[in-house]
């Protein structure tokens, strides 16, 4: 969680050191981390490590990075065994000394730094493949900045903060431009990339992509899912440190329920009990929504060193609590902020050091496969598409046509277009959103246009190589220190993702069944119960219930002169005010086109940030 920030003047002008307080007050972490500063007449590093005294040879460079390098056995094989008395900042060094910017090439784990050559004026940074930790940097003709936090490098920017109305279209489509913020001059170091800064200019470069390699093949089915559950156990492991308490959020799903066996075996090994934290209805509920309760007392009376926390925030919070999940995660806040915060909260009440989160398992161990059989038509596998339209219509009792009009057509461009037809009159809110039409055609390049769906490979490497999840994840990262605990993401570990690059898209519906490939690797080691649910329930229970409840507040920020420049541009009041009488509550999750609720929550979101920036000065660029 270490907190790394440097500034460089391209001019040779002398650097203020007085910038670092500035920067230590502006961003979310508890405390500056171990380790110094270092300045030259035009530079100014944060949280540096030295290792001159040891290795005189490497006096000329300087590190500061937050990292957790997993290899160190075999970079010590590679270094000289002496390398195990240096912390994982010196490591990475000792690598970059001795390979170059190919260092990148043999370090695992999660990482973030930048290297300063002394002697030739010249900056190394790099983020960890998938880009679990962040980098956020500002470069102008004058000065280069760096940090991992956004706020760092704001506090001692000097040209003015602009927003970035591409993290609208991010926060509502999911199609934001890779390595963009809300702040238009500062960039995110995606994961898989390193930059480098020569002679004043900056350059990016890819080092590594998430494609199929045909690293992992095996003949017997049983060898997969051998082969995958070893790599979670090592996934875990890498991230635990059982001198610490640690913790999981568990919701009582498939992917939670896995890693709560697997964190349960491994910590019990050692008589370490292991805390979970979820999110559940209050005790005497009456309504109609659903929680997951009986799932996660399932598991709680399976593995006794589990030590259950379950959190009810009835209340979605104010204007204040929204902008304090803004500075948290530094970007728009989801709508369930409230609850990451209750639940993080408990965390650090329990003085848990990490916690593990289920994220990214929907996208790939868990992945549902809804799309497989369109996916191995449009990839010329009949055969198996064949027999995979069989399992289903088995399951399912339906016949083969049943089977193909439910499976392959939803999926063609043919019902893009017919759909809107066949469900005239009825808002479709999974595409639907509260922006302004005519802000939404500035970009309908990238939110409207078609593309035909290639197979779950191609996706998942998209969604990793531009850098869709690292952004979560580092998100992550930055949320959790400031409540003084690491995250731990073991789905999106890199050998998990190669992986699963390579096994074949029949294994995630096997016989039919949804979701097989995390359910074949969890028989027998998690409840039957669990392991056989179909059910999938809402990560907070009765959500609808608490947005109908910030009716108010949505009255307040629709009323106040100072929103409405935001319903100017950017946002339709009228949309937003006449569709919050169509949020209803469900007994579990609102089917997607259904979620009217989400999306005037979005909106509120949205507007409170932008409010707050415009405060902050941000000037705004309305073309």
């Amino acid at each position: 969680m270490g907190l790394i920030f440097g500034r460089i003047n391209k001019t040779g002008k002398k650097v203020d050191e007085t910038i670092l307080e500035k920067v230590f007050q502006s961003v979310s972490r508890i405390t500056p981390d171990e380790g110094s500063s270092w300045t030259d007449t035009d530079i100014v590093l944060g949280n540096t490590h030295l290792i001159e005294d040891a290795y005189p040879y490497l006096a000329h460079l300087i590190i500061t990075a937050d990292a957790r390098i997993d290899n160190r056995p075999v970079l010590a094989s590679m270094l000289g065994n002496n390398v195990n008395l240096l912390n994982d900042a010196q490591l990475i060094l000792m690598t970059f000394y001795k390979w170059g910017e190919k260092c990148v090439q043999f370090l695992e784990g999660e990482f973030a730094f930048v290297i300063w050559n002394k002697a030739s004026h010249e900056l190394f940074a790099a983020a960890d493949p998938v880009g679990h930790r962040p980098l956020y940097y500002y470069d102008s003709g004058d000065e280069f900045i760096f940090c991992n936090e956004i706020k760092g490098v704001t506090a001692v920017k000097q040209t003015p903060d602009i927003f970035n109305e591409d993290a609208l279209i991010d926060y509502f489509f999911k199609k934001g431009l890779p390595g963009h913020t809300y702040n238009q001059e500062v960039f995110s170091l995606c994961g898989g990339n390193i930059l480098t800064l020569k002679h004043g200019k900056v350059g990016i470069k890819k080092y590594w992509r998430l494609q199929a390699s045909g690293k992992y093949s095996f003949k017997k089915e049983q060898d997969w899912y051998d082969c995958l559950l070893h790599l979670v156990y090592n996934a875990v492991e890498k991230r635990l440190d059982y001198e610490r308490p640690v913790g999981l959020t568990l919701s009582g799903g498939l992917d939670s329920s896995c890693l709560a066996f697997v964190l349960s075996d491994l910590l019990q090994k050692r008589n370490k009990p292991l805390y979970t934290f979820s999110s559940v209805l209050p005790v005497g509920y009456e309504g109609i929504a659903r929680d997951e309760r009986k799932y996660i007392e399932s598991i709680g009376r399976r593995y006794p060193n589990i030590i259950q926390n379950f959190v009810d925030s009835s209340e979605i919070g104010s204007i204040d609590s929204l902008n304090e999940s803004f500075l948290l995660d530094e970007s728009i806040p989801n709508p369930f902020h409230y609850l990451d915060k209750a639940i993080l909260s408990l965390a650090r009440e329990k003085k848990v050091h990490t916690l593990f989160t289920g994220y990214g398992g929907d996208f790939g161990v868990s992945w549902k496969g809804d799309s497989v059989v369109y996916q191995l038509i449009y990839l010329r596998q009949f055969k198996e598409a064949l027999q995979l339209v069989k399992e289903f219509g088995k399951r399912e009792n339906l016949s083969m046509l049943q089977v193909f009009v439910k499976k392959f057509i939803p999926h063609t461009e043919l019902y893009r277009h017919l759909r809107p037809l066949l469900k005239m009159g009825r808002i479709n809110w999974q595409n639907e959103t509260t922006l302004k039409n005519d802000f939404v055609k500035k970009y309908s390049h990238r939110v409207i246009e078609y593309t035909p769906l290639k197979d779950f490979h191609s996706n998942a490497g998209y969604q990793i190589n531009e850098g869709r999840f690292g952004k979560i994840t580092a998100m992550f990262h930055t949320r959790n220190a400031a409540f003084g605990i690491e995250s731990a993401v073991p789905y999106l570990d890199k050998s998990i993702l190669e992986f699963l690059m390579d096994i074949p898209l029949p294994f995630f519906v096997k016989g039919g069944i949804p979701r097989s490939l995390i359910r074949n690797i969890m028989k027998g080691n998690v409840p039957d119960e669990i392991t056989r649910r179909m059910d999938k329930l809402p990560y907070s229970p009765g959500y609808q219930n608490k947005i109908k409840s910030q009716k108010s507040l949505l009255q307040t920020i629709s009323s106040l002169n100072k929103y409405e420049f935001i319903f100017d541009k950017y946002l339709d009041k009228h949309k937003i005010i006449n569709n919050f009488i169509n949020i209803k509550p469900e007994e579990g999750f609102t089917p997607a086109e259904n979620i009217v609720g989400i999306r005037l929550m979005q909106a509120v979101n949205a507007a409170v940030v932008i409010s707050r920036l415009k405060e902050e000065n941000y000037h705004f660029k309305f073309v």
